[in-house]
């Protein structure tokens, strides 16, 4: 015990003998011991003390740590966030041009078809009135020019001409 052998410890009994009476030595031993325990108890306090501190810091460290990464996730996440919300933007965009494309197309074709269906309807109706009138009838004037050099055909009113890419003169509608 720190390093003090036997004789050490007959040498320190003897001179306490000295310096004090036989009857005071064991309320010293008893003070003495007390004060050892009491030291012993602070050292070993102060010791948790310090290792309860490493913890906390090690703790405190890792708390830290878990909060860095959780803002780093949080904003990895906010970021992928923003690119799909972009990107569903841009196809939500998309989507709207082709709707109004295909909008436009339909109106055209509408049109198309109105304006073949009122040229039907006026050559249809015309010997009608024409031999009601008395007068020639409009549809048996030659057509114009432009008209019979076309070297498509014309599609009935309401058909749509699918065309193959590449390819015009396959698959239209005749």
């Amino acid at each position: 015990m720190f390093g003090i052998g036997p004789t050490e410890f007959i040498i320190i009994g003897v001179v306490a003998l000295m310096l004090f009476s036989p009857r005071e030595l064991p309320k010293i031993l008893r003070s003495a011991a007390k004060f050892w325990a009491s030291l012993r108890n602070t050292a070993d306090e102060f010791r948790d003390a310090i290792m309860n501190e490493e913890e906390m810091h090690d703790l405190r460290g890792m708390l830290k740590g878990g909060a860095v990464s959780v803002k780093n996730a949080e904003a990895a996440a906010r970021r992928e966030l923003m690119k799909a919300r972009m990107e569903m933007q841009k196809a939500q965009n998309k989507l709207l041009k082709t709707v109004k494309v295909a909008e436009q197309q339909k109106r055209e074709e509408l049109a198309a078809a109105a304006t073949e269906t009122d040229a039907t309807a006026e050559t249809a109706g015309t010997p009608a009135i024409a031999a009601q009138t008395g007068e020639p009838s409009p549809a048996a004037a030659p057509e114009p020019a432009t008209e019979a050099a076309s070297p498509e055909p014309i599609a009935p009113a309401g058909a749509v001409a699918a065309v193959a890419p590449g390819r015009p003169d396959i698959g239209q509608a005749s």
